[in-house]
């Protein structure tokens, strides 16, 4: 027999701009009903069942939590274990916080970094690569004092249990929590699921329209969102946190590492959250859920959303009731209204008007989005070109986190690479360009390029507007010169001190490993410290560039020598 429920998702799914959904229900310690609906893929007519995979996103976090949780059990960490003490590696941008995160810490968001998603998405930079990166990634907020939602530190979560194990964290969640929950269809991450099979495709609104999209491997975050699932699967996982990390008598969890994964960790200022959680009386995360008070029930929940993919799984212990919504939308209100309507009319047993609601929340935001297009446009200036002939911006831009973007000018135009994206600058007004990103997803977001001018009017940094709201700062690195190559008797004839009195300036010149290297004072390199060594590359017979500056050495004579900087007087040295 049908419930009012599966009815209700039924309309749901046919009224809403969604493709398949995957939806289990547990009430009162029982599965009320688990199954598919709609489509796997906007392009056939396969149905969704509920054996159907579907990603769920960030809703992985509480897998990484309770394998942590795990290892707490078995006496190999504790919650408040320091970090460092076990990823010799580990590095943040402030030494203090590198030397006091602990475990407790990376699974609860109070790191105070922001997310920085750009340097790890779609990037190409392996795990080891974007935890070696964190290093470079200033604070946003004071250690432990704010929330801030964090991928990096589920990824650091996951290494610390390769670590500990020496399984990786694909293989410890098979083993450890798969297996035993009877999760036999459900994957790790992309890489090990056959995409032939019983899978969702993944869809997008674009320009209005909902489609298909590639799916994101997501290799070097999978402890922060890799998960693969099903409707039926994720009744196991449902029913080990209702009851407290027991299923069918085989306990996983002891009861207080269960209890510790839903214990608030860090208080959420709600207004950032309230679309999501419009109706929490507190707001709090736990260690891979959030957790907050719903008409006086606890409300442990967490969603997911990857590229085309939107998931939430919600389980409110006290009432032993659970349920998973897994959509193959991306950015789709639905499985949260869903959270609130299955609440309200199978538990509170009133009335519900949460799917209009959401409903209504998400249209909101489409139409948000074209507003912000629609408002670049009307800001735009005409007339106003750039103030640089374009190939003046062609170069290369660096951030010691996010990487190198490389801007090329060739037919007219210009051309962004950065982090694995790709696509034209199309020029908006004065110094700033539309970003138009060839990936059909990214592009459906607004993201503008913007050249900052040093004192002489060139191009000094690149300002990056993503996905219309993260913005990143990369500084115009000097361009390589071209080396000609010298014997080595001949680079042994530049050997030598220069001075000049007049300018109160001293450099040497040696030979190094073969190559020459040059020490100068560090206002030359624009360093703080007193004397930097940089190589000379020789760019002709008697001119040699000073790697990593905009200096060039020119020797008028083995006895005299010429330091240029651009914009500054050329000095004439001698040797001593």
């Amino acid at each position: 027999m049908t419930s009012r429920l599966e009815t209700d998702v039924e309309r749901a799914v046919a009224d809403w701009p969604v493709v398949g959904l995957g939806c289990s229900v547990i009430a009162e310690g029982q599965t009320l009903f688990t199954r598919g609906f709609g489509r796997r893929s906007v392009q056939g007519n396969q149905p969704a069942d509920d054996r159907t995979l579907f990603a769920i996103g960030s809703a992985s976090k509480a897998f990484t939590g309770a394998a942590i949780a795990m290892l707490v059990d078995e006496g190999l960490i504790s919650w408040d274990s320091r970090v460092l003490d076990h990823l010799r590696n580990f590095r943040l941008f402030d030494p203090y916080v590198t030397r006091e995160m602990t475990v407790r810490d990376l699974l609860t968001h109070r790191s105070g970094l922001e997310r920085g998603d750009f340097m790890w998405y779609k990037s190409g930079y392996d795990a080891a690569d974007v935890l070696r990166r964190l290093a470079y990634l200033e604070p946003s907020w004071s250690f432990r004092t704010t929330f801030g939602y964090q991928n990096v530190m589920y990824l650091a979560a996951g290494e610390l249990i390769t670590t500990l194990t020496h399984q990786t964290w694909d293989d410890f969640i098979r083993e450890r929590i798969f297996s035993p929950l009877g999760m036999e269809e459900s994957r790790p991450s992309l890489a090990t699921l056959d995409q032939g099979g019983n899978v969702a495709r993944p869809h997008a609104r674009i320009n209005g329209t909902i489609t298909e999209i590639a799916a994101h491997d997501g290799l070097n975050m999978n402890p922060a969102g890799s998960i693969y699932s099903n409707a039926r699967d994720m009744l196991a996982w449902m029913r080990l946190a209702i009851e407290g990390g027991v299923l069918d008598g085989k306990r996983l969890l002891s009861t207080g590492s269960s209890r510790m994964t839903h214990t608030p960790q860090m208080i959420i200022a709600h207004s950032a959250w309230s679309e999501m959680f419009p109706e929490a009386e507190f707001l709090s995360y736990a260690a891979g859920w959030f957790v907050c008070a719903y008409r006086g029930l606890t409300l442990v929940s967490h969603g997911g959303n990857v590229d085309g993919m939107t998931a939430v799984v919600a389980v409110i212990p006290e009432k032993k009731f659970g349920i998973t919504a897994l959509a193959n939308v991306g950015s789709s209100r639905l499985p949260q209204a869903l959270v609130y309507h299955a609440i309200d009319t199978v538990i509170l047993e009133r009335a519900s008007s949460w799917l209009q609601r959401f409903h209504e929340s998400e249209r909101f935001a489409h139409d948000r989005l074209d507003y912000i297009d629609d408002d670049r446009k009307r800001s735009t200036v005409a007339g106003a070109a750039p103030s640089r002939p374009l190939d003046a911006y062609a170069g290369t831009y660096h951030d010691d986190f996010y990487g190198t973007a490389t801007v090329r000018y060739y037919d007219g135009h210009l051309h962004l690479s950065f982090v694995g994206f790709d696509g034209p600058l199309e020029h908006w007004h004065f110094d700033s360009f539309k970003v138009s990103i060839e990936d059909p997803y990214l592009r459906t977001y607004a993201s503008v390029a913007r050249f900052d001018l040093d004192d002489y009017g060139e191009p000094s940094q690149l300002t990056l507007v993503v996905l219309g709201a993260l913005r990143m700062k990369l500084q115009r690195k000097p361009a390589e010169p071209k080396a000609i190559a010298l014997p080595l008797e001949e680079l042994r004839r530049f050997q030598g001190r220069f001075v000049s009195k007049p300018a109160a300036l001293e450099v040497s010149v040696d030979v190094v490993d073969g190559g020459l290297k040059i020490t100068v004072p560090g206002s030359v390199a624009a360093s703080s410290e007193d004397y930097v060594v940089r190589a000379l590359v020789p760019t002709a017979p008697s001119r040699f560039a000073v790697a990593s500056t905009k200096a060039t050495l020119r020797f008028e004579s083995y006895e005299e020598v010429t330091l240029e900087i651009p914009h500054q007087l050329p000095t004439p040295l001698r040797r001593a």
